[in-house]
């Protein structure tokens, strides 16, 4: 007998598992999923089966802004999101609404598709002055990518971003 279904997949698969265990009642415990829709059937609906040991997209926002200003005391920011991707999407919105509250001014909103040839030149023109952070709501590897191109160019401000596998990229990057 299952008794419950604990799952370290993506959130395409957590998807599917999710719909499964509403259908046959039985508990599902994520580790890894962003997408609020494993979790959410709709905005104010939850799954009755599904639930999450980490953060959501907009969480992650929250928490992006939170540390920016009372970890780092930082108050400018540069955003990085990639305009393609729907959690890059959710986590960039989500910190817009906090910067409201913890008096964040967002100096550049910068869209960098994960895919596309990153514009490094553009970004380091706007961060000439090396007291901005730059906030990239992309996740994992494009995070890594950003960071390493940052600092290869001579950025040496703050970097924040991505989720907990992002830890381990800036960790390998020196960031």
């Amino acid at each position: 007998t299952v008794t419950a279904i604990i799952s370290a997949c993506d959130d395409k698969s957590n998807l599917l598992l999710a719909k499964m265990a509403d259908e046959n009642e039985l508990p599902l415990i994520v580790t890894e999923s962003r997408d609020t829709a494993v979790t959410m059937l709709t905005a104010d609906r939850p799954r009755l089966y599904t639930f999450s040991l980490n953060c959501d997209n907009a969480y992650n926002g929250k928490m992006l802004a939170y540390f920016m200003t009372q970890g780092l005391g930082r108050k400018t920011a540069v955003l990085v999101h990639d305009p393609l991707n729907p959690a890059s999407i959710e986590v960039r919105n989500a910190f817009i609404d906090m910067s409201r509250i913890f008096g964040i001014s967002i100096k550049a909103d910068i869209k960098q598709e994960s895919s596309a040839k990153f514009n490094i030149d553009s970004i380091v023109r706007i961060l000439s002055d090396g007291k901005d952070t730059v906030v990239m709501t992309n996740g994992g590897g494009a995070v890594f990518n950003t960071a390493s191109l940052l600092r290869t160019a001579g950025f040496k401000g703050a970097l924040l971003g991505g989720e907990f596998s992002s830890l381990r990229c800036f960790s390998a990057s020196g960031t």
